[in-house]
């Protein structure tokens, strides 16, 4: 007979291997609306000579792509003990947080011109934001604390920090404009599809700010308080769920907003003429 102790964690190991595998897909689905969206929009922007559509694409290439895939790639390279050199890591994750924060600059510019243009206290929070952004890059790449690809120290929170402010505002503001525009679709003033679209652009940016702090904090629980091996899988278990369902609801719903299926659209215009009726 085997004791407990070896088969609870080899089911935790399984539960970690089939969560794994829908993380896995989570992540592709993920990526592919960063590049695949994120390409189209910018293509079409440019062509069309819309700002708004090649700044947003812009934004999911650099922060939701190229950022995500590198500061995934050289966190985890640390994490799990790959041995990659730490030039590398180096080299990896700087520009990963570099494209990071340019893409979340571009959002704060974004938001800034289309929900609140001009001066004022929008323009000073967004200047802030960004402000605290590059500064923390800054100094983390200069100490070359972001070579140990650890989430801690001053600069790295000083950085996150501008992360989580530049996506609660730009969650925030589409939020707010639905709310505005769903009574204007009630009286026939504005076309559903658009207010659907804020909505969804609005859920996707409010899952996505939660993301900025996942990996920090869970990380943190998993180095000062879990003990055992046990807790430590279990914790990392939860986290993936956690972390795979957040990055669904983004894709998703990024998706829908900027690439939206014709059933999709069919079906928010008779929900429309539903509530109207």
């Amino acid at each position: 007979m085997r004791p407990r102790g070896g088969n609870r964690m080899q089911d935790m190991l399984g539960l970690y291997a089939s969560i794994g595998v829908l993380a896995g897909v989570v992540q592709l689905a993920y990526l592919a609306v960063a590049f695949g969206v994120g390409g189209v929009l910018y293509v079409r922007g440019r062509r069309s000579g819309e700002w708004t559509q090649w700044l947003l694409g812009l934004h999911l290439i650099l922060s939701m792509g190229i950022g995500y895939l590198l500061t995934c790639f050289g966190t985890v390279a640390v994490e799990y003990n790959v041995g990659l050199p730490t030039a590398v890591v180096f080299a990896v994750l700087s520009v990963g947080y570099a494209a990071s924060s340019s893409g979340l600059t571009i959002a704060l510019h974004f938001t800034r011109r289309v929900f609140r243009p001009g001066r004022g206290l929008p323009f000073a929070y967004a200047a802030a934001s960004g402000a605290a952004i590059w500064m923390g890059w800054l100094c983390y790449v200069i100490s070359g604390d972001v070579a140990q690809g650890r989430f801690e120290g001053t600069w790295f929170w000083l950085m996150t920090g501008g992360m989580l402010a530049c996506n609660v505002w730009v969650a925030f503001e589409p939020v707010s404009y639905y709310a505005q525009l769903r009574r204007r679709v009630r009286l026939g003033l504005c076309e559903p599809i658009v207010a659907d679209r804020v909505m969804l652009w609005g859920v996707g940016s409010v899952a996505r700010a939660i993301l900025v702090l996942a990996g920090p904090l869970s990380s943190r629980y998993m180095h000062a308080v879990a003990g055992s091996e046990a807790e430590r899988l279990s914790t990392g278990a939860m986290v993936l769920v956690m972390s795979s369902l957040l990055g669904l609801v983004t894709a998703g719903t990024y998706w829908l907003a900027f690439q939206p299926p014709r059933a999709y659209l069919r079906w928010v215009e008779q929900r429309a003429a539903r509530q109207r009726a």
